[in-house]
């Protein structure tokens, strides 16, 4: 009758003596910051849609956590509310005229991004918009003034990042607006690759 309980204590003690646990390995990649700014944008598409557009690659994933765009209204314009739209569409753009956007690295490595950024100067056929996420009007005027928009989706945000998931594009849209004579821009768009 005391063999089993002998037994039983021997094989406990054994699995108690377990080997030493494996350290979990980190498997998650860092993200990568870039950054891409352009202006003074002096050429726009007449009664500008799809403005700047942000695409993702069909390998990383993409967050975008800020957009910033300021109007700056030239001697002899007229003041005017341009609305700006951020658009999340399930398929890219096609056609009209754009300008690549070259991005700084912003984490001290030689790594390239993935994703694209365009401007437009001639209004591409629009993809296939899944929703418009936020909207705010940029106030250009008086003239010689400037107005700004400021689009945060970072860790200050309450929403956290924007992610874009691959082959999808995330469109600033002027809703086909015409913009006051001597308007011009710029842009800052921040986002990370991982």
């Amino acid at each position: 009758m005391q063999f089993p309980l002998r037994l039983g204590a021997a094989l406990a003690a054994c699995l108690s003596f377990a080997w030493p646990a494996t350290a979990q390995q980190q498997t998650t990649t860092p993200a990568t910051a870039f950054q891409y700014g352009a202006g003074p944008i002096t050429s726009f598409a007449a009664s500008p849609t799809d403005w700047i557009t942000i695409t993702a690659s069909g390998n990383k994933k993409l967050s975008v956590t800020t957009i910033d765009i300021c109007g700056h209204l030239g001697a002899g314009g007229t003041p005017a509310s341009i609305p700006v739209s951020l658009i999340l569409r399930s398929t890219t753009d096609t056609g009209g005229t754009s300008v690549p956007q070259t991005a700084g690295n912003l984490s001290g490595s030689a790594i390239t991004p993935t994703a694209t950024v365009a401007i437009y100067t001639a209004n591409p056929t629009v993809g296939t918009a899944v929703a418009t996420i936020n909207v705010k009007p940029l106030l250009a005027g008086p003239p010689g003034g400037d107005g700004c928009v400021f689009f945060q989706y970072g860790p200050a945000s309450s929403t956290g990042p924007l992610v874009i998931l691959p082959g999808r594009q995330l469109a600033v849209n002027l809703q086909g607006q015409t913009l006051p004579a001597g308007f011009t821009a710029t842009s800052t768009i921040a986002t990370t690759e991982q």
